[in-house]
Order: C-alpha cells, then sequence, then structure tokens
C-alpha cells in the first residue's frame, strides 16, 4: 500500500513536472511578442501670426466758420414746412426775399397776394452764427446752404426754408399814386371777394354766408353792408395815403383803414382781432 502512495504521488509529481516542462517549452517554441514602441510625434511648430496694423481713422474735416462773405446775394423762400407737411409759398401767394448785402445790411421784401412789404436791417456773424439786429433769427446749413427761420403763428410753428437765388427778380413796390387818382379809382361799389386766413387765400363761396359791401361815393360820404344790416347814416372816407383810404363816423372817429392794390385793384381791410384780411373787388 505503501508503494502505492509513494508511486501515485510519483506520478502526480511526474505529471506536473511535465507540466512545467511543456509549459517552458511552448515558452520557448512561441517567442513572446515585444512591446510595440509608440513613435513620439515631433512637435508641432505653431507659426506666429503677423501683426495686423489697425487702420489710422481719417479725421473728420473742421466745417469752414461762416462768414459774411458766404451770404452776399439773393435768397428766395421755397418751402415752408408747417407740422408733417411741406408746402410751396405759391400755395400761399407768398413770395418772399432776402438780399444780403455787403454793407451788413438784409433787405427783406415779401410780396403775398399782391400785399407788397419791405424792411431793412443789419446782419452780423459771431463765433459762425448768423444775427439779424443782435439776434440769432435765422439758421445757415453749410452743406444744404440754406437759410431758415421760424414763425409762430397762433401757437404753430412754420420754417420757413430759403435758397440761394442770384438771378432772382426782386418785386417793386406799386407805383404810388397822386391823393386826387386814388380818390378817383376808390369811388363807386367794392363787393367782398375773398378773404386771407393764416396766410390761405379763401375764395368768396367758401365763406358761407359772410358778405359784407362797401359803397364810396364821390362827394366823400359812404355806406357799410354785411348780411344783417346796413349802415348808410354818418359815414365818411378820405384819403389818407397814396396808397390807403380811412372810414370814419361822423368825421371823427376812424372805424377802418383798407389799403388798396393798384396793381390788383384790390382794397383790403385788415381784421387785427381775428388776424384775417378781407380783399374787396370794384363790381362798379
Amino acid at each position: 500500500m505503501k508503494k502505492i502512495l509513494t508511486f501515485a504521488l510519483a506520478l502526480v509529481m511526474l505529471l506536473s513536472l511535465n507540466a512545467c516542462v511543456a509549459k517552458k517549452i511552448a515558452e520557448a517554441i512561441v517567442p513572446t511578442a515585444a512591446p510595440t514602441e509608440v513613435p513620439t510625434p515631433e512637435p508641432t511648430e505653431v507659426p506666429t501670426p503677423e501683426p495686423t496694423e489697425e487702420p489710422t481713422p481719417t479725421p473728420e474735416p473742421t466745417p469752414k466758420p461762416l462768414e459774411a462773405a458766404d451770404l452776399i446775394g439773393i435768397w428766395s423762400l421755397t418751402s415752408i414746412r408747417y407740422g408733417d407737411s411741406t408746402l410751396s409759398p405759391s400755395d400761399f401767394g407768398m413770395e418772399m426775399y432776402l438780399e444780403f448785402r455787403e454793407d451788413g445790411t438784409v433787405h427783406a421784401i415779401q410780396n403775398t397776394y399782391g400785399e407788397y412789404d419791405e424792411d431793412t436791417s443789419t446782419f452780423t456773424i459771431e463765433d459762425g452764427v448768423l444775427k439779424i439786429n443782435g439776434e440769432p433769427a435765422i439758421t445757415y446749413d453749410a452743406e444744404a446752404d440754406t437759410l431758415s427761420f421760424s414763425l409762430d403763428e397762433n401757437g404753430t410753428q412754420a420754417e420757413m426754408i430759403l435758397i440761394r437765388t442770384p438771378d432772382a427778380v426782386l418785386p417793386t413796390p406799386p407805383p404810388e399814386a397822386a391823393p386826387d387818382d386814388l380818390a378817383a379809382q376808390i369811388v363807386g361799389t367794392w363787393d367782398l371777394s375773398y378773404a386771407i386766413v393764416n396766410n390761405s387765400k379763401i375764395p368768396k363761396d367758401l365763406l358761407g354766408e359772410t358778405s359784407m359791401t362797401f359803397v364810396f361815393n364821390e362827394d366823400g360820404s359812404a355806406s357799410m353792408s354785411n348780411q344783417t344790416q346796413t349802415i348808410d347814416q354818418g359815414l365818411t372816407w378820405k384819403v389818407e395815403s397814396a396808397a390807403s383810404i380811412g372810414l370814419y363816423a361822423y368825421n371823427v372817429q376812424k372805424i377802418y383803414e383798407m389799403s388798396y392794390d393798384p396793381d390788383a385793384k384790390v382794397l383790403s381791410l385788415y381784421e387785427e382781432s381775428s388776424d384775417v384780411t378781407l380783399a374787396f373787388e370794384k363790381i362798379n
């Protein structure tokens, strides 16, 4: 029994030895794969960006200061900005001119439906600002080469735009008639033809029932009638100037002064309280 156990143990040991030998033989026959060597990448050189040169900003040109010589000449009204609208002076029967003169004066001329008006002021340039009679009333736009000023009519702003018009022909005032000549032209019946309200001409047919008629007699008496009454007692008239007449009550109190335009043959009455001008034309 003991020999059998010894033999079995020897057999186990032999088998174990054989297994080790077989493993070593197998390892000797099949070589162990050598570890793969990963090549180290060459360092990539990142190019240095070229410095960018910032463009030098172009300086804004300095505007040339306004000088008196820039204004010399004739400027005419070309448009009227009224709220969101731009209107033409012809819509109001108006023309207006400013003439800047080398002697430092500015001559203003306005002609509205034959009513001629003119005025002369002085102008100066102070620190590039245009001033009329010492006040900055008119603005000069160098880029547009325009003049502008604002008027406030009954709380509504209107901007007047003028452009340079060197070839403009300035209107001239109507010739003054001698008093006797004017009296001869006034004698007769004058009927309301139109009204001027806020510089707009409104024909008689748009005035509703409004009517007014004057009769000027050769002996100096007068009468006046409207849609409700006629006054023919105590009214007199006389020539006040070469282009105006006065209407009086009993030769004492002046009721109206009326201007006469011999070119348009229109007699005008200005109602200051309502800022309305009534225009009359002779019917006989």
